[in-house]
């Protein structure tokens, strides 16, 4: 039997089928660093233990409820803007 091996060329050179070059990463960090700033913060609180606690698990528990209500906000405001353009565009 012989074998082939498939080669996709319609990928853009840099990337990867499981997902974005290394390099997106860095750009990421670098575009928001606060948030990169708060993710490593809120991984080393658990990762350090501080999650065991009343009060740790309290205040994960108090940001996550934050962190949930902006981002529904932010997705059903975009939802609404959305709405109906569409149908304005003259796709209908």
């Amino acid at each position: 039997m012989t074998q082939t091996t498939e080669t996709h060329t319609d990928e853009p050179a840099g990337r990867h089928r499981h997902g974005p070059p290394r390099e997106s990463l860095g750009a990421q960090i670098r575009a928001n660093p606060l948030m990169a700033l708060a993710a490593g913060a809120t991984i080393g609180f658990v990762a350090g233990g501080g999650a065991r606690s009343r009060a740790g698990l309290a205040l994960l528990m108090f940001v996550g409820r934050i962190i949930t209500r902006d981002t529904l906000s932010k997705a059903i405001v975009k939802a609404v803007e959305s709405h109906g353009s569409r149908r304005r565009a003259g796709a209908y």
